[in-house]
């Protein structure tokens, strides 16, 4: 309800910090949160759910709306996107462990590479494609290595108009 009454508000902040355990909600929330903030139909502060809008969301393919995952140092996350939107769809409480699984990485170091934080800004610099807020989802912040944090830093602070960063940690 709390984030519901932001998007109600119009006061919706530029970044949002979510903090689950491993395998918890954090990313279904921010998944209904998103959904509420793109939706063009909202009833009784809940997204209708069957909209174009609900629709991409639901299948993670909204144009605007970004996901950034640790996989490994030479890719990123959108090399990645289709096994991490069948990870998602079949199970949205996903494990770390799950997640590497599902991308073919296991036993590997995962992590977010400076490629990924370098790639996020060349989306950036675009307007949305339909309009309205651009989100990223960042799931695992911590295992961002430091030179693709501190390109991303700038923006995270000071992002563009109707820009919004949404962070999933296990260890904020």
């Amino acid at each position: 309800s709390a984030l519901a009454g932001m998007v109600d508000s119009g006061k919706v902040p530029h970044s949002i910090l979510f903090h689950e355990e491993d395998g918890g909600d954090a990313f279904a929330i921010c998944l209904a949160f998103l959904q509420y903030l793109y939706c063009k139909s909202h009833v009784d502060s809940d997204s209708c759910g069957t909209c174009p809008q609900c629709n991409k969301i639901d299948k993670l393919i909204h144009p605007d709306v970004h996901f950034i995952f640790p996989t490994t140092s030479s890719t990123i996350s959108e090399q990645y996107i289709k096994q991490f939107r069948t990870l998602v769809s079949s199970n949205p409480h996903f494990t770390e462990n799950e997640l590497a699984d599902a991308l073919g990485i296991e036993g590997k170091k995962s992590l977010i590479a400076v490629g990924e934080a370098k790639h996020l800004l060349d989306v950036l610099s675009m307007s949305a494609l339909e309009g309205g807020y651009r989100s990223v989802v960042i799931y695992l912040p911590e295992l961002m290595n430091p030179e693709a944090a501190n390109r991303l830093l700038k923006m995270v602070e000071e992002p563009p108009m109707q820009t919004q960063f949404l962070f999933i940690t296990h260890h904020p």
